[in-house]
């Protein structure tokens, strides 16, 4: 009552009260959201080797899910939705979309990855879905592509 500090004194940690919950987008909430994902997986065809000039095929495979785990020291049902998926080649060209044709211009070898923005949302136990609480970008595996030459044809004349 009426206590005064004095030199020396260490003040009181600030008390926080046991409702109180956390509804913006913090980069410590985004890494403990991220935890959570499962990174997308690219895949082309025709696979290994492309002509020069032809078109291969590129995808990425999203994990839209909803998963449970333990958010802030909560249980929290935690969702995933992919928003946009952007392809990076090492030609310094980009697409966007889950499915994309390409085609290169050089021969050499080249690689791409697949980009993926998922919107995350979270609902603690009881309560009322949070919505945008963060986006979360992950990259998919790596694909390597060789491009080549097209096979030499010879023209018999009679």
């Amino acid at each position: 009552m009426g206590a005064r500090s004095c030199i020396g004194d260490s003040p009181p940690e600030p008390q926080v009260a046991a409702k109180a919950s956390v509804v913006q987008s913090s980069s410590e909430l985004r890494d403990s959201l991220t935890s959570f994902s499962n990174r997308p997986f690219a895949s082309w065809t025709p696979g290994e080797k492309l002509e020069i000039f032809e078109f291969g095929q590129f995808s990425v495979q999203v994990n839209n899910r909803t998963t449970t785990g333990l958010l802030l020291g909560q249980t929290a049902k935690i969702r995933f939705t992919a928003s946009s998926m952007t392809w990076q080649f090492s030609d310094s060209t980009t697409a966007s979309g889950r499915s994309v044709s390409k085609s290169f211009q050089t021969v050499g070898a080249f690689s791409a990855v697949a980009k993926v923005a998922y919107r995350v949302d979270y609902r603690m136990l009881g309560r009322d879905w949070v919505l945008n609480a963060a986006t979360v970008t992950l990259l998919s595996n790596q694909l390597e592509i060789e491009v080549t030459e097209p096979p030499r044809r010879t023209l018999l004349v009679l």
